[in-house]
């Protein structure tokens, strides 16, 4: 927004968050969420007003403009309610229980998310984007309603938290007689592949989401049970979300999604989240395939984290790259910063544009709108060349060129804003796909020195946050009060410390996981074994949040199965595997109805289903052996390494140390040891083959 537009600020002006801060000249008299807001609201005999978005979101932009900036609007507004801006980012807890109202309420959500609720919090109204007049009728209504008739609104607002807090129940194990059964995965399968896009990628319709987690289980049973078309649509997906304007040709990344059904029309905010898990992808795909475009993407991605994202100062990065930027009559619009006309093409490229207007498809394919183009690849380098008659690497040095000029062009332009929030999950995600990237990835010793650092640091910023009561927080402020963990961020920080340990062998990050895990076990507690979003430490509203269903990240409580299953094989504790096992089985029946929603429970079920791979390895040459082990990519295992037997966990094994020794245990029995790695990787395949 124009911040010459109002010169007096709200109380938004000092908030920590950015996207309270873009709302602190608004006209309307925001406040930031607190408990004493309840108390306020009952004192006044006012309605809670919430509004809850993100830094990054484009129609939050767009609200903003038209009813929160206008003067007429905002007098409705702060008559009648206590308006609160909340930041969907730094509360998830608050943004799951009044999106699942939103959902109950209309059948759909999304953001802004706008909440009218009870003084005590309860909501009875929902909406996302409103032009000015249906927003302000909606509000005069609404109050009209609660003046004229309030009990009709306390019994709605009853009735919605009654049902909201059913939508927390725990599943239980105690309905179930048959246990999940290897067949069962077939039929899952064929529902998977009726949904999918055979020709973009992805699942039919739109709008598109990329959804890694359902790619990595596609991807994990194929390693599993070899399925050429599950295998073919993982690869097809991974080519056509690169190829479109989804992704960035120029400065690496993704951005969140597509309007569209072939990754063309997107929306351009960029988020933290969806390239660490994309780049885990990208990095896992090329292990299996050695296709060079992964790496390529890959590598791209890690670009656009460190030059986009990264933060020298915290050591971790930032949450999200903004839609909109000014365009060339400073006008905040999408994708200014993205698009070019087909003269600005020709005067950048010269020579090139030929052969990038083939590549990259300026044409009707390539049109976004208004004479604007993005760059958006439908075919591979080498059938480039062959429809030109020309070597793949003329076509590589061509593009590297181009793509570089195009590069300069756009730092001419204003860039988007960056939310620098750090958030503790997000960046666990990262520091898993940094991993995952140096032990898979084909890299340079400067490359993988550079990434490790990178890794490292970020690492070292999430213990930093981990106070001296366990506790995590999730957003640390020096100006501001910091938050508190979510679920979430343990089940992910725990997750990147186990892959951590995995790529370093260092004792410390598997002692950080299992000291996290602890606190989660002692804190998050529910009925059934389940986890609540919350810890029994913060204030509740309405209800605690039960998460099980994947969104584009996968479910907490999947997160939580899925280590205690990893620490129990590597701790020795067949009690954490034995909790995982129990709640995959208290979630099958909804996995089993809608298996696209719950891929991270199913890779669980791959753990528990099919033989689990605990690989130990001894003695003085266990770093390189261990590291020849780790780059290829064996989802249904674990890794441990140390020069010497350990008293406890996966590594207490008996060895003489004469030679370096490499265990492979199911469930603790261990097979004689192996002392070469193509043993170990002939010994896996075999067992994999006869499944």
């Amino acid at each position: 927004m124009d911040s010459n537009q109002h010169t007096k600020t709200n109380a938004l002006a000092k908030a920590s968050s950015l996207y309270l801060r873009q709302h602190r000249f608004n006209p309307v008299h925001w406040v930031e969420y607190s408990d004493a807001l309840f108390e306020k609201a009952h004192n006044e005999q006012k309605l809670l007003l919430f509004s809850i978005g993100y830094a990054a979101c484009h129609w939050c932009h767009v609200m903003e403009r038209e009813c929160f900036e206008d003067q007429d609007v905002a007098a409705v507004m702060n008559r009648h309610f206590i308006c609160v801006k909340i930041d969907r980012e730094e509360r998830p807890d608050l943004d799951h229980i009044y999106m699942d109202a939103l959902q109950l309420m209309t059948g759909s959500g999304g953001w802004p998310l706008n909440i009218v609720a009870l003084p005590d919090g309860r909501p009875f109204w929902g909406a996302t984007y409103l032009p000015k007049e249906r927003w302000m009728a909606a509000l005069k209504d609404l109050q009209q309603l609660y003046m004229k008739d309030k009990e009709r609104v306390l019994e709605y607002a009853t009735s919605l938290s009654r049902g909201l807090k059913a939508m927390a129940e725990t599943p239980s194990a105690d309905t179930l007689s048959e246990p999940w059964l290897k067949d069962e995965f077939e039929t899952l399968i064929q529902q998977f592949l009726a949904a999918v896009d055979t020709e973009y990628g992805g699942f039919k319709g739109a709008p598109k989401f990329m959804m890694p987690n359902t790619l990595e289980f596609a991807l994990h049973y194929h390693l599993l049970c070899p399925n050429e078309r599950v295998f073919d649509h993982v690869q097809k997906s991974l080519d056509r979300m690169s190829y479109g304007a989804l992704f960035d040709q120029i400065n690496g990344g993704f951005s969140r999604y597509s309007v569209d059904n072939r990754w063309h029309v997107v929306h351009f905010e960029k988020m933290a989240y969806d390239n660490a898990q994309l780049l885990s992808l990208y990095a896992k795909a090329f292990a299996v395939t050695k296709n060079k475009w992964f790496q390529h993407v890959a590598l791209k991605t890690i670009d656009f984290l460190e030059h986009w994202l990264y933060d020298p100062l915290s050591k971790g990065f930032f949450a999200s790259i903004d839609a909109d930027s000014s365009d060339e009559l400073g006008e905040q619009t999408e994708g200014a910063y993205y698009r070019f006309t087909i003269a600005q093409l020709k005067e950048v490229l010269g020579d090139l544009y030929e052969l990038f207007a083939e590549v990259y498809n300026f044409n009707e394919l390539g049109h976004w709108e208004h004479g604007q183009y993005l760059l958006h690849r439908t075919d591979t380098n080498e059938q480039i060349a062959g429809i030109l008659g020309v070597s793949v690497e003329s076509i590589e040095n061509a593009l590297i060129q181009g793509l570089s000029k195009l590069k300069k062009y756009q730092q001419q332009r204003k860039k988007p804003a960056c939310d620098d929030k750090i958030i503790s999950s997000w960046n666990a995600l990262i520091v898993s796909a940094l991993a995952h990237s140096c032990r898979y990835l084909d890299l340079t010793e400067n490359e993988k020195n550079k990434y490790v650092h990178l890794c490292l640091g970020a690492a070292q910023m999430l213990a930093e946050r981990i106070e001296p009561d366990g506790r995590l927080l999730r957003i640390k402020s020096a100006t501001a009060n910091n938050i508190d963990g979510f679920l979430e961020d343990y089940a992910l920080c725990i997750q990147c410390f186990i892959d951590l340990y995995e790529l370093t062998f260092e004792p410390k990050y598997l002692d950080q996981a299992s000291a996290l895990n602890r606190y989660v076990l002692a804190h998050f507690n529910a009925p059934e074994g389940f986890f609540y979003f919350t810890d029994d430490l913060q204030k509740q509203v309405v209800r605690r949040t039960l998460e099980l269903e994947d969104n584009v990240i996968s479910s907490s409580n999947a997160l939580m199965a899925k280590n205690l299953f990893r620490l129990g094989a590597l701790l020795s504790k067949p009690n954490y595997s034995k909790r995982a096992s129990a709640l995959l089985q208290a979630m099958k029946p909804q996995v089993i109805k809608h298996p696209r929603s719950y891929s991270a429970w199913l890779q669980l079920a791959l753990f528990d289903q099919f033989e689990f791979h605990e690989i130990a390895v001894i003695g003085t040459n266990f770093e390189q052996k261990a590291s020849a082990i780790g780059r290829h990519y064996l989802p249904n295992s674990v890794l441990a390494a140390a020069k010497k037997p350990t008293e406890k966990g996966l590594l207490n094994r008996a060895t003489d140390l004469s030679e370096t020794a490499i265990f492979a245990c199911v469930k603790g029995s261990c097979s004689f040891p192996v002392f070469e790695t193509e043993q170990l990787l002939n010994h896996l395949h075999h067992d994999q083959t006869n499944l």
